[in-house]
């Protein structure tokens, strides 16, 4: 709502009016006049508080003390949005929850966690697929993935998911072998080159298809880190990763937190008595 003009009140504008009424006149006038121009212009918290804004750089759920910028300092508030500085994603701005720990009224420690946006990927096969006997085989999927979300991970279009922006992952994967008798049935989680950071050996059967269900739980990928299924069999010529009985071979990321070098610059208001 806009204000109008305020007309001082005089005298004049109330017949018959005591002498007194001109005493209170002297201060009503001049404080209506000063509050009618102070909400024209909107009242700033700072103008009436003793308070002070300070922007904080903060690593994501770091601890930082500082020292108050107000004397008697009973409080700190932060703005929902903080302002990226390093390991800077596509988007500038990004939540922020502030905790608070007051040390002795002049020094706050304050530690902000930026949640995680929206990152998962899922690709899946949608054909049999080759396991030459003795060979360690990497898995092929479908070139479009099922489920994309977000920019923090990428996928080749064939059987690679790269990090994109560094944090903190799940990783799971499924495989779906056919039935055999005899050897060995091996399905691992390929890390970059050559590292293995999950994996599980069955042996074969000859009474139904094997399974193998792998997860790497808060992996801390940086740019550039790769994940892939990687599978080996040795009791025939040629076994065959099946994707029948609606069980489809595989490989999911998902992005569940920042890592510790992720900062952002929080604009703070500390409150004073």
């Amino acid at each position: 709502m806009k204000l109008g003009s305020l007309k001082r009140v005089m005298m004049s504008d109330v017949p018959g009016a005591e002498p007194w009424f001109q005493t209170f006149l002297n201060y009503y006038n001049p404080f209506a006049t000063q509050v009618t121009q102070a909400l024209g212009q909107q009242i700033s918290i700072s103008d009436n508080t003793n308070c002070a804004f300070m922007d904080v750089d903060l690593f994501h759920n770091v601890e930082r003390i500082v020292t108050a910028p107000v004397p008697g300092c009973v409080g700190v508030v932060a703005r929902k949005a903080a302002e990226i500085v390093s390991g800077k994603p596509t988007q500038n701005a990004v939540a922020v929850n502030l905790s608070i720990r007051e040390i002795d009224g002049v020094r706050f420690g304050l530690t902000a966690r930026f949640p995680a946006p929206p990152n998962y990927v899922l690709v899946r096969a949608t054909g049999a697929q080759a396991i030459a006997h003795n060979t360690l085989t990497i898995v092929t999927y479908a070139a479009t993935p099922i489920v994309s979300v977000g920019t923090a991970i990428t996928y080749n279009g064939t059987d690679t998911l790269t990090c994109a922006i560094p944090g903190v992952f799940d990783v799971v994967a499924q495989n779906h072998i056919v039935a055999a008798a005899g050897g060995t049935r091996a399905t691992f989680i390929l890390t970059n080159a050559s590292t293995r950071s999950a994996g599980v050996e069955i042996p074969g059967q000859a009474g139904g298809d094997i399974y193998a269900s792998l997860t790497e739980p808060c992996a801390v990928l940086a740019v550039g880190d790769t994940r892939r299924l990687q599978v080996y069999q040795n009791q025939t010529a040629v076994a065959a990763l099946n994707t029948g009985n609606n069980s489809y071979p595989y490989l999911s990321m998902r992005m569940i937190d920042r890592l510790t070098t992720f900062k952002a610059r929080v604009s703070c208001l500390f409150l004073g008595v």
